[in-house]
């Protein structure tokens, strides 16, 4: 179940869902990382409906959006069943933006990210969102304090997510990296050193369940049940 742009090349692909309380309806939103000579790179964007079993293209008729941008990597959410769904691309300057897509309004939103070089100075960064306006941003240890994590708050403000506070949690037993965000305050870490999962409650700073793994594990992906009560 796709729709594939006609003269375009496509070079990654990723989609969000949302349910429609109100209609009672299953929306699909796809987003393509595409080439092509007319566009160059860029993202090319329909939405398909269980009710009308059908694709339709978005912004005015017109199926491209985000002229320059490329890569495409999601943004996993904490909410039920959000309005938006978020990824993070690249511009045409080389800076990481968040590409925002309201299911509600069937538009697109791009964000920068207001002092990033700041936000990213220890090291690699993993962001989650919080909610449909706000993210948080973890980002592991530098040099001086390497089994320590930093966290970020971000709230949008126009079309910029500024830094809204921060916090530093730790020391762990080495290096960790954050593997997905839960609910009530807490997010999934993975040990690089031993392997094992934590779940860690960032807001009271304390471990709240570590679970022990094989170190030649499979890499773990995120499952969260039906959105949708019966």
């Amino acid at each position: 179940m796709s729709s594939e742009p006609n003269h375009h090349r496509t070079l990654c692909r990723d989609v969000g869902i949302w349910f429609d309380e109100v209609a009672q309806d299953y929306v699909v939103v796809q987003v393509l990382f595409c080439h092509s000579l007319e566009n160059g790179f860029h993202l090319h964007a329909s939405v398909y409906s269980k009710a009308t079993n059908s694709w339709r293209g978005l912004t005015g008729g017109s199926s491209v959006v985000g002229h320059g941008l490329c890569g495409l990597s999601p943004i996993n959410s904490s909410c039920k069943n959000g309005s938006f769904s978020h990824w993070l691309a690249i511009d045409k300057d080389g800076n990481e933006v968040i590409l925002s897509f309201d299911f509600r309004n069937e538009g697109f939103r791009i964000l920068e990210i207001a002092d990033l070089g700041i936000l990213k100075l220890c090291g690699d960064m993993k962001i989650f969102a919080e909610g449909d306006d706000s993210f948080l941003m973890f980002v592991p240890g530098d040099r001086k304090a390497p089994t320590r994590l930093n966290i970020f708050w971000l709230r949008i403000e126009g079309n910029k997510l500024h830094w809204d506070g921060m916090k530093s949690v730790g020391p762990f037993d080495g290096l960790v990296m954050p593997k997905a965000l839960c609910e009530r305050g807490c997010v999934v870490l993975q040990s690089k050193t031993t392997g094992c999962f934590l779940l860690y409650d960032y807001c009271n700073k304390r471990c709240v369940k570590c679970f022990e793994m094989k170190k030649d594990l499979p890499n773990i992906f995120e499952y969260r049940g039906s959105f949708v009560l019966p």
